[in-house]
């Protein structure tokens, strides 16, 4: 069971790698900013309900 998920999961990984980066041929850059980009309201929902500063946002959103 928990090897059928991982091998289901890890398909569809390398499906969306190829659909992105081959298929659709999107450039590094926009990847890495939406990298950057759509953490971020997570970080600031956990800053606003939890109250853990900034840092803790940040660390949080990183991870």
């Amino acid at each position: 069971m928990l090897a059928e998920n991982f091998m289901t999961r890890l398909g569809k990984l390398v499906a969306a790698h190829i659909l992105i980066t081959v298929i659709l041929n999107i450039t590094p850059l926009y990847l890495r900013l939406a990298s950057v980009v759509i953490p971020l309201p997570f970080g600031f929902l956990i800053h606003a309900h939890l109250k853990v500063g900034w840092r803790g946002a940040i660390a949080s959103s990183a991870s």
